[in-house]
């Protein structure tokens, strides 16, 4: 009954959402998590979506500072306080696509972004929620249908790294921020990575929509490694970020059956717990 639902939820996205999507049918991979799950790697359709949920939360004892993110359904850029995840402030229209964003260490006032729009690297000021261009970006899985899916920012060297997916592989590139020139790379051994941020460690933590569990990637090692069942039904864009005040790492997610969620992960099992809704489908997200 599920795999029909979202047979029947594909087809209506091929047709409604205005840039296309993307999506597999995932066989069993060889850590046999999942087996046949529809998904695709861009936002909801709008048609289908709920674009702007009730944001309630739920009794939350993190403390922290602000997470920023794109409301990929209303294209605004919006903020609230992580102590306070259901007073949502509209900061003003977001004129891009983000499906992944971070914050530089030496760089608070802005957060950077891949525009899916053009390709491009582009900084969001924080206080307007408009970019400006840095560099091209060209995505390596492009001929294969894929995208960027998410950057995340070292939180100890401040390097940038973004993630490429095209539903069936997962790519992961070091780059320069400032020319767009891409440093190294490597294949993460995962379907449909969605999401990323590193934690204050260095440790960097990644969603896969494909099996909708987390992994964990050491950077210096090129390795990854499964922590557990997401605890959700991911689908469609989403965004992860760190807040260096609660040592916490949260997700931006999409809830397939529910729809935007603020979730918090538990880097040891994998786990993700929700705290609270979100106004709408977040690509971009960071503290």
């Amino acid at each position: 009954m599920k795999n029909n639902y979202a047979f029947q939820k594909l087809s209506m996205l091929l047709v409604l959402f205005m840039f296309g999507s993307i999506s597999v049918n995932a066989q069993e991979n060889d850590r046999g998590i999942f087996s046949n799950k529809a998904y695709s790697i861009l936002p909801a359709p709008k048609g289908l979506s709920k674009i702007q949920m009730p944001v309630s939360a739920s009794d939350n004892l993190f403390r922290g500072e602000i997470a920023y993110g794109d409301n990929l359904q209303s294209a605004r850029f919006y903020s609230f306080d992580i102590d306070n995840p259901a007073n949502i402030t509209e900061i003003g229209p977001a004129d891009y696509i983000a499906f992944g964003g971070d914050f530089a260490n030496d760089d608070p006032d802005n957060m950077w972004i891949i525009d899916y729009s053009d390709d491009s690297l582009k900084t969001v000021d924080i206080t307007t929620g408009l970019s400006t261009f840095v560099a091209d970006f060209p995505c390596p899985l492009s001929g294969s249908g894929g995208v960027w899916s998410s950057l995340a920012i070292h939180k100890i060297t401040n390097e940038f790294y973004a993630i490429a997916t095209d539903g069936n592989q997962s790519m992961i590139y070091n780059f320069d921020p400032l020319t767009g020139t891409i440093i190294s790379e490597f294949d993460l051994n995962i379907s449909a990575v969605i999401s990323s941020a590193f934690d204050g460690t260095g440790a960097l933590y990644v969603l896969d929509i494909a099996s909708d569990s987390t992994f964990v990637v050491d950077i210096t090692t090129m390795t990854s490694t499964p922590l557990g069942y997401a605890g959700f039904n991911a689908n469609y864009a989403q965004g992860m970020g760190y807040d260096p005040v609660g040592d916490a790492v949260y997700l931006a997610a999409y809830n397939n059956t529910e729809g935007p969620q603020l979730r918090i992960l538990d880097r040891t099992t994998g786990m993700t717990t929700k705290i609270s809704s979100l106004p709408g489908e977040t690509g971009a997200f960071g503290f």
